[in-house]
């Protein structure tokens, strides 16, 4: 089953794909949500900082936002990718169904992980009992000398 190829995608350019499959995936959006968290996290760790936070956003912006990073997102997408499969990726995430599952995946994603956590705090007794170590065997008693030899 052929997808339907976006508009244009056969005069693409080199990297058109990989960057619209970035944006459309929300790698832009989570790259300055990012920076904006590691602006807060600084700020956080030295309030002295917080005057400077101006200067830390451009700090930031230029060697972790999106303008910094994007080429080497594309190049990333172009590696992991072909142009063809970029193509199938961005009219997918294009459509509806691909739109809603980037906006679904990552809480179901999130509930297995917790359904997952949930049950090992419930077996936590079996993961215990299961790693225990036994304790190591007793040393051999000592042979008692007979007066042959050197003393041990």
């Amino acid at each position: 089953m052929a997808l339907a190829q976006p508009a244009g995608a056969d005069e693409a350019t080199p990297g058109e794909s990989a960057l619209r499959l970035a944006e459309l995936t929300g790698v832009r959006e989570a790259i300055e949500q990012n920076v904006e968290q590691m602006i807060r996290v600084q700020i956080a760790r030295n309030p002295a900082l917080a005057p400077q936070r101006a200067a830390l956003t451009r700090f930031f912006a230029r060697h972790m936002g999106w303008e910094a990073l994007r080429p080497e997102v594309v190049r990333l997408y172009r590696e992991a990718f072909s142009e063809r499969e970029l193509r199938e990726l961005v009219a997918f995430y294009g459509s509806p169904t691909g739109r809603k599952a980037r906006e679904r995946l990552p809480a179901l994603e999130d509930a297995v992980a917790r359904i997952g956590m949930e049950r090992l705090q419930e077996h936590t007794s079996e993961f215990i009992e299961m790693t225990r170590v036994p304790p190591p065997a007793p040393a051999p008693a000592p042979v008692p000398w007979r007066g042959l030899g050197p003393r041990p």
